[in-house]
C-alpha cells in the first residue's frame, strides 16, 4: 500500500516536471522581446527675461519755452475808389453816298434770220470757211442751251443761245463736235454762209493724242496746226493755268463772197484730258459776237 502512494507521488511529479519543460521550451521558441526605444531628449533654450525699463518718472522734466507772439496792430482799410467810367468819343456822321448808276440793259442779240432748215450748211461753214477743216457730220440738229452745257461747250455758246440765237450742232465722224450760233448778220442774203461769216458764234472741239506742251509756244503751234483756218499771224494773249493753255486774239475776217472784212475774235484753247490725250477747241466770233470774246 505505502509502495503504491510512493509510485504514484513520483507519477505526479514526473508529469509535474515534464510540463514545466514544455513550457520553458515553448517559451524559449516564442519572438525576441522588442528593443526599448530611448526617450527624446527634448532641449529647452532659457527663458530671456527683458531687463527692467526705467519708469517715466527716471527722466528729468523739460518745461517748453513759450514762443513770442507778435503783435498785430490794427489797421483801418481804405476803400478802393471806382474808376470813372470811359466816355466814347462821338463819331463823326458819315457823308451819304451818292446813288450808284443804273447800269444800260446788255442788248439783245437779234434773231432776225430764219431757223436753219439744213443745220451742216451753217456746220461747214464753221468748221471748213472759218476753222479750215473738213468734216463728215453724222449727227445734226437744233441746239438748245441745255444741250449746249451737256456737250460741254463754251459758256459763250449758251448765252447767245438764251439771246434768241438760232443755234444749230453737229458731231462729225471723227466724233468732232461743232456749234454755230447765228445773229443778225446779213438780213439780205440768204446764203447761210454768208450769215455765219458776218455775224456768228461758232465752235469746234476734238480730242487730239498727244503727249501734253512744256510750253505755252509749243501749245499755241499746235492750235494753229490742228485750226488750219484760224488767223496763223495774230497777236494772241496766252493765258496759262495747270492743266490748260489758252490763247485769244481780235483781228479781221473776210465775208465771203464781198470782198469786206468784219470783226473776228478767236480763242484756241487746250485742255488736258490724260498723259497722252488732250481736248482742242477753237472759238470764233464774228461781227455781233467779236466783241464778246475780246472782253
Amino acid at each position: 500500500m505505502q509502495h503504491r502512494l510512493t509510485v504514484c507521488a513520483l507519477s505526479v511529479i514526473a508529469v509535474i516536471t515534464l510540463v514545466g519543460g514544455l513550457a520553458g521550451s515553448r517559451h524559449a521558441l516564442a519572438a525576441p522581446p522588442r528593443p526599448t526605444r530611448p526617450a527624446p531628449v527634448v532641449t529647452v533654450s532659457p527663458v530671456h527675461t527683458p531687463a527692467a525699463r526705467p519708469t517715466n518718472s527716471a527722466r528729468p522734466t523739460v518745461a517748453a519755452t513759450p514762443r513770442p507772439r507778435p503783435s498785430v496792430t490794427a489797421v483801418a482799410l481804405t476803400p478802393l475808389a471806382l474808376p470813372t467810367p470811359l466816355s466814347l468819343p462821338t463819331l463823326p456822321t458819315l457823308p451819304t453816298l451818292p446813288a450808284l448808276p443804273t447800269l444800260p440793259a446788255l442788248p439783245t442779240l437779234a434773231a432776225t434770220v430764219a431757223p436753219v432748215s439744213d443745220p451742216v450748211a451753217a456746220l461747214t461753214a464753221c468748221s471748213q470757211g472759218i476753222f479750215g477743216l473738213n468734216l463728215t457730220f453724222t449727227r445734226s440738229g437744233g441746239l438748245t442751251g441745255q444741250m449746249a452745257r451737256s456737250l460741254n461747250l463754251p459758256a459763250a455758246m449758251g448765252t447767245a443761245i438764251a439771246a434768241n440765237g438760232t443755234a444749230v450742232y453737229g458731231i462729225a465722224a471723227d466724233r468732232s463736235i461743232v456749234a454755230v450760233v447765228m445773229g443778225s448778220g446779213d438780213a439780205s442774203s440768204t446764203d447761210v454762209a454768208v450769215q455765219v461769216n458776218t455775224a456768228s458764234l461758232c465752235t469746234v472741239q476734238m480730242t487730239h493724242s498727244q503727249t501734253w506742251p512744256a510750253s505755252a509756244d509749243i501749245a499755241q503751234t499746235t492750235l494753229l496746226a490742228a485750226f488750219p483756218g484760224a488767223p496763223q499771224s495774230a497777236d494772241y494773249t496766252p493765258t496759262t493755268t495747270t492743266g490748260s493753255y489758252a490763247f485769244s486774239a481780235v483781228t479781221t475776217h473776210p465775208v465771203i463772197g464781198s470782198g469786206t472784212l468784219t470783226s473776228q475774235g478767236v480763242v484756241l484753247a487746250m485742255t488736258k484730258v490724260s498723259s497722252s490725250q488732250a481736248l482742242l477747241s477753237a472759238l470764233s466770233g464774228t461781227g455781233e459776237y467779236a466783241a464778246e470774246l475780246a472782253e
